[in-house]
């Protein structure tokens, strides 16, 4: 039979074709899959797919040339009855095989086929890593020794089938005390409004101007800015494909705003601005609340709203989401040259133990909860103290900003 590309099947020829039978697992549909590997290649196919299968931003074509490099980049598809069901790009790196796919679900069966197929294929392949999987593995199902770490989270909102149902949900009083907040804000400015612009209709210049927004929020809470010129730039190429902007103008000037992604029925949230001069009307919760109706509205199913802020942004309803890097070795390998990258893992599991242990016990009364808040507010304001001294030091002094800027070779100043 083969597969049809228009509806996000595979086509074409493979390079490699095989029949996997795992005797561990139950004698279901899944017993044999056709599998296809593209050494170095990337078919027509997979962009298309990648996004159908999967709708994460972090999963596209789009993002990974701008992000990285597709060289040396290879192709796993597992097919059943046809229809493509894995669909995995990976580039090989000395012994290990390192996996392109980011935020996507992936069940433990179809972890172990794929390092079944690699493992077979690749006989230099010692581990093969994984990058923030919403993937929960479980031992007995998996044939190969892993390691699971927590390495990102993100706040996701569950959206609801309608605007009123989002509203009027129990715990959703932040949301209709922000409505009315808006009202009052468009009633003191009547210039004020909010504006969407999709793909094409976004210029490098709303991006900075969120960026800039962003910057001066941070600089008021005396932090320094974590977007620089050829994050823009990549931010600006990623929106005009997958992306769309939420903008609230005041007399015609932005004074809040927020840039998404869209990938098949998800919004993912990557960069929110707004003017703290403004802070009594709430404006960065009020352009959140406006994106996430627009989303409601164009029937999408999740909000994924970046990580932090757990509290703040508990108020839209959202939920932490915890997105698990995963190690796959070759049997008989972590005694070998695998071993510095076992214990790292291992590290890396007791550390994030650790500030979670932390971060439950400083919500708790009593002595040892007061301490341990009382440590963390030190620290980060210890942190915050560093970063005034770093912005003082970095600032020219007042003759060095005054002085003429020296001419160059050719007599121009």
């Amino acid at each position: 039979m083969q597969p049809d590309y228009a509806n996000g099947e595979m086509h074409g020829s493979t390079t490699a074709v095989r029949s996997i039978t795992h005797t561990a697992m139950p004698a279901t549909d899944r017993s044999r899959l056709a599998v296809a590997i593209y050494d170095n290649e990337i078919p027509e196919f997979v962009e298309a797919a990648l996004e159908k299968i999967y709708c994460s931003i972090y999963c596209t074509l789009r993002r990974f040339r701008l992000y990285d490099s597709l060289a040396d980049v290879s192709t796993y598809v597992a097919t059943d009855d046809g229809e493509i069901e894995t669909l995995i790009l990976f580039r090989i790196v000395g012994r290990a095989v390192y996996v392109l796919n980011q935020q996507i679900q992936l069940r433990t069966e179809q972890i172990t086929e794929f390092s079944e197929s690699i493992f077979n294929r690749y006989r230099m392949a010692a581990r093969i890593e994984f990058y923030a999987l919403d993937a929960t593995i479980d031992p007995a199902r998996c044939s190969f020794p892993c390691q699971v770490v927590p390495r990102l989270e993100e706040q996701v909102v569950q959206l609801p089938d309608t605007e009123e149902m989002y509203v009027q949900h129990s715990q959703a009083r932040s949301i209709r005390r922000w409505i009315k907040t808006f009202q009052k804000l468009q009633a003191d400015h009547p210039t004020c409004r909010f504006d969407v612009l999709r793909r094409k209709e976004i210029t490098k210049e709303h991006i900075q101007a969120i960026v800039g927004l962003a910057d001066k929020r941070m600089q008021s809470k005396h932090k320094s800015s974590y977007v620089e010129e050829p994050q823009i730039i990549r931010f600006a190429e990623l929106a005009r494909s997958h992306g769309f902007v939420g903008l609230i103008y005041i007399d015609d000037e932005i004074r809040a705003g927020v840039l998404c992604y869209i990938a098949g029925n998800r919004c993912f949230v990557q960069l929110i601005g707004h003017d703290p001069e403004w802070n009594n009307y709430a404006l960065g919760n009020i352009v959140q609340f406006q994106i996430i109706l627009l989303c409601i509205r164009q029937g999408m199913t999740e909000v994924l709203m970046m990580g932090g802020g757990d509290d703040a942004k508990a108020r839209f309803l959202a939920h932490r989401k915890i997105f698990n890097s995963v190690t796959v070795y070759r049997p008989g390998s972590l005694l070998g040259c695998n071993w510095k990258r076992y214990l790292g893992n291992e590290t890396k599991v007791m550390v994030h133990t650790c500030k979670q242990v932390v971060k439950h016990k400083t919500t708790q009364s009593g002595l040892l909860g007061r301490t341990l808040a009382g440590l963390v507010a030190a620290a980060r304001a210890t942190r915050t103290a560093g970063r005034s001294v770093q912005q003082i030091v970095a600032r020219p002094s007042r003759r060095q900003r005054c002085r003429p800027s020296r001419p160059d070779a050719s007599g121009m100043s």
